[in-house]
Protein backbone atom coordinates (compact mmCIF):
# COMPACT_ATOMS: atom_id res chain seq x y z
CA UNK A 1 0.00 0.00 0.00
CA UNK A 2 0.70 3.40 -0.93
CA UNK A 3 1.29 6.02 0.96
CA UNK A 4 1.66 7.36 4.72
CA UNK A 5 -0.96 4.99 5.91
CA UNK A 6 1.75 3.09 7.80
CA UNK A 7 0.06 0.00 6.65
CA UNK A 8 2.70 -0.98 3.89
CA UNK A 9 4.53 -3.61 6.36
CA UNK A 10 1.36 -5.27 7.09
CA UNK A 11 0.38 -5.56 4.05
CA UNK A 12 4.06 -7.24 2.95
CA UNK A 13 2.91 -9.20 6.19
CA UNK A 14 -0.10 -10.47 4.88
CA UNK A 15 0.70 -11.03 1.26
CA UNK A 16 4.20 -13.49 2.98
CA UNK A 17 1.64 -15.33 5.37
CA UNK A 18 -1.00 -15.92 1.98
CA UNK A 19 2.42 -16.53 -0.44
CA UNK A 20 1.34 -14.01 -2.83
CA UNK A 21 2.71 -10.79 -4.16
CA UNK A 22 3.17 -7.94 -1.82
CA UNK A 23 -0.02 -6.22 -4.10
CA UNK A 24 -1.97 -8.80 -3.48
CA UNK A 25 -1.13 -8.87 0.29
CA UNK A 26 -2.55 -5.21 -0.18
CA UNK A 27 -5.81 -5.49 -1.65
CA UNK A 28 -6.93 -7.80 1.06
CA UNK A 29 -5.79 -5.13 3.38
CA UNK A 30 -7.82 -2.35 2.04
CA UNK A 31 -10.45 -5.52 1.94
CA UNK A 32 -10.24 -6.08 5.35
CA UNK A 33 -10.26 -2.09 5.71
CA UNK A 34 -13.74 -1.60 3.83
CA UNK A 35 -15.50 -4.32 5.25
CA UNK A 36 -14.69 -3.69 8.96
CA UNK A 37 -14.91 -0.02 9.05
CA UNK A 38 -18.13 0.67 6.18
CA UNK A 39 -19.59 -2.69 5.35
CA UNK A 40 -21.04 -4.71 8.30
CA UNK A 41 -23.59 -6.24 6.12
CA UNK A 42 -21.04 -7.74 3.87
CA UNK A 43 -18.71 -8.82 7.02
CA UNK A 44 -22.00 -10.66 8.22
CA UNK A 45 -22.59 -12.70 5.36
CA UNK A 46 -18.70 -13.56 5.09
CA UNK A 47 -18.86 -14.42 8.74
CA UNK A 48 -22.19 -16.35 8.28
CA UNK A 49 -20.50 -18.58 5.18
CA UNK A 50 -23.65 -16.72 2.67
CA UNK A 51 -20.90 -14.67 0.68
CA UNK A 52 -17.38 -15.59 -0.54
CA UNK A 53 -14.35 -13.94 -0.16
CA UNK A 54 -14.42 -13.07 -3.96
CA UNK A 55 -17.99 -11.77 -3.71
CA UNK A 56 -17.10 -9.38 -1.00
CA UNK A 57 -14.14 -8.25 -2.98
CA UNK A 58 -16.79 -7.86 -6.01
CA UNK A 59 -18.97 -4.99 -3.30
CA UNK A 60 -16.16 -3.26 -1.94
CA UNK A 61 -14.82 -2.85 -5.23
CA UNK A 62 -17.51 -1.52 -6.97
CA UNK A 63 -18.40 0.70 -4.18
CA UNK A 64 -14.73 2.19 -3.81
CA UNK A 65 -15.74 5.62 -5.57
CA UNK A 66 -18.15 6.07 -2.91
CA UNK A 67 -17.89 7.65 0.62
CA UNK A 68 -17.87 5.74 3.82
CA UNK A 69 -21.55 6.97 4.40
CA UNK A 70 -22.51 5.96 1.15
CA UNK A 71 -20.83 2.38 1.30
CA UNK A 72 -22.87 1.95 4.51
CA UNK A 73 -26.14 2.88 2.98
CA UNK A 74 -25.58 0.31 0.25
CA UNK A 75 -24.13 -1.77 2.31
CA UNK A 76 -27.80 -1.67 4.09
CA UNK A 77 -29.53 -1.82 1.07
CA UNK A 78 -28.19 -4.74 -1.09
CA UNK A 79 -27.21 -7.39 1.64
CA UNK A 80 -29.40 -5.85 5.11
CA UNK A 81 -32.20 -8.26 5.42
CA UNK A 82 -31.30 -9.86 1.87
CA UNK A 83 -29.02 -11.84 1.81
CA UNK A 84 -30.66 -14.77 0.84
CA UNK A 85 -31.81 -13.40 -2.15
CA UNK A 86 -28.16 -12.12 -2.97
CA UNK A 87 -26.51 -15.50 -2.37
CA UNK A 88 -28.87 -16.85 -5.33
CA UNK A 89 -27.16 -13.75 -7.72
CA UNK A 90 -24.10 -15.01 -10.03
CA UNK A 91 -21.37 -12.86 -9.68
CA UNK A 92 -22.32 -10.34 -12.55
CA UNK A 93 -25.71 -9.93 -11.07
CA UNK A 94 -24.07 -8.72 -7.45
CA UNK A 95 -22.14 -6.20 -9.83
CA UNK A 96 -24.97 -5.11 -11.56
CA UNK A 97 -26.73 -4.88 -8.78
CA UNK A 98 -24.26 -2.71 -6.42
CA UNK A 99 -23.42 -0.44 -9.47
CA UNK A 100 -26.99 0.19 -9.86
CA UNK A 101 -27.60 0.78 -6.07
CA UNK A 102 -23.99 2.82 -6.20
CA UNK A 103 -25.54 5.09 -9.28
CA UNK A 104 -28.80 5.82 -7.14
CA UNK A 105 -26.74 6.85 -4.05
CA UNK A 106 -23.81 8.43 -6.05
CA UNK A 107 -24.79 9.35 -9.99
CA UNK A 108 -21.98 11.33 -10.45
CA UNK A 109 -19.32 9.80 -8.96
CA UNK A 110 -20.67 6.44 -10.87
CA UNK A 111 -20.83 8.92 -14.21
CA UNK A 112 -17.24 10.53 -13.18
CA UNK A 113 -15.73 7.13 -13.11
CA UNK A 114 -17.32 5.54 -16.07
CA UNK A 115 -15.29 8.68 -18.08
CA UNK A 116 -12.24 7.91 -16.38
CA UNK A 117 -11.98 4.62 -17.16
CA UNK A 118 -12.83 5.19 -20.79
CA UNK A 119 -9.92 7.57 -21.29
CA UNK A 120 -7.25 4.97 -19.44
CA UNK A 121 -8.45 2.88 -21.96
CA UNK A 122 -5.76 1.79 -24.39
CA UNK A 123 -4.54 -0.70 -26.86
CA UNK A 124 -1.60 -1.97 -26.65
Amino acid sequence: MRGGSGLTGVAAQVALARRESPVQGAGHVRLTLALTRELPHTTAALAAGELSEWRAQIIVRETAILISGQRTLLDAEVLGGHRATVAGWGDRELARQVRAVAYRVDAASVVARAVQAQAERRVT
